[in-house]
């Protein structure tokens, strides 16, 4: 039988170099997922050198220390033997790519400035994995860097509205353009009076519902002009209710309808 000692002195060099398999990589923090094993970061050389493992297999799961480029990662596995005079293993770093485009409304021509937009990694190691809160500018432009080589998913929203593409970084420092049309909408219109029909209810709020498409509630609420005149715009297909009440009198409007086509207009 082996002696204990023995098995305590084996040893693991992981060499990390980065996606073109041969630069070697820097700033790369090493996990060896095995008993005695640890973190180390890489050297100037991209080695790092695990000592005092046991025999058997050992995860090795090598993340970048730059900012950049903290979802470039390379995950590998190695066996550790007795009867081999070294043991050793190449992780190569599977890089990180840029997705970048535009958001427009429904008809497609108008962008949407600061519409918000998730990135869902589809792909492991990272798979369920979600990248939120980064906003498109005035133009509904945006540029997301360091996604992960792999599959993934693009979802932008504006209020109740959204929109969402799937896509592949298939190589380190790859670039993907895209444009996101957010779903089709349209417009409720109204006009609120009093009993009589003649008499103009005005500054009095108007409440509509309707299922949203996106973690905003589905729910707007909009004043009445001087005219008795309302307007609810980006309002998603389907069905929709609307309240009105108007508490000086103790009136209640409630009226129900459906948006069925883009820039359908529903003159309640």
């Amino acid at each position: 039988a082996m002696a204990p000692d023995l098995l305590c002195r084996l040893a693991v060099l992981v060499k990390v170099v980065r996606p073109d398999g041969v630069t070697p990589a820097v700033g790369v923090r090493v996990l060896a997922a095995a008993f005695g094993g640890g973190t180390k970061d890489t050297g100037p050389d991209g080695t790092a050198l695990f000592e005092g493992l046991n025999l058997g297999g050992v995860s090795i799961r090598a993340s970048s220390l730059v900012p950049a480029e903290s979802y470039n990662v390379a995950v590998t596995n190695v066996v550790i033997t007795a009867s081999a005079p070294s043991n050793s293993v190449i992780a190569r770093m599977q890089g990180v790519g840029t997705v970048s485009g535009q958001v427009f409304n429904s008809t497609g021509l108008v962008p949407v400035p600061f519409a918000t937009l998730l990135v869902e990694f589809l792909s492991q190691p990272f798979a369920g994995s979600k990248r939120g809160n980064i906003v498109s500018d005035g133009e509904g432009k945006f540029t997301i860097p360091n996604i992960p080589v792999g599959d993934y998913r693009l979802i932008a929203s504006s209020q109740a509205l959204a929109a969402s593409t799937n896509g592949v970084i298939a190589a380190h420092e790859q670039t993907n353009s895209v444009r996101l049309t957010l779903a089709p909408s349209g417009v409720v219109i109204g006009r609120v009076l009093r009993a009589d029909g003649s008499s103009v209810v005005s500054s009095n709020n108007v409440v509509l519902r309707f299922s949203s498409q996106t973690s905003a509630a589905g729910v707007s609420v909009a004043p009445t002009d001087e005219d008795g005149r309302f307007g609810f715009t980006n309002v998603p297909l389907g069905n929709f209710t609307l309240d009105v009440a108007v508490l000086s009198v103790n009136g209640l409007i409630k009226a129900r309808g459906t948006v069925l086509t883009n820039e359908h207009v529903v003159d309640l």
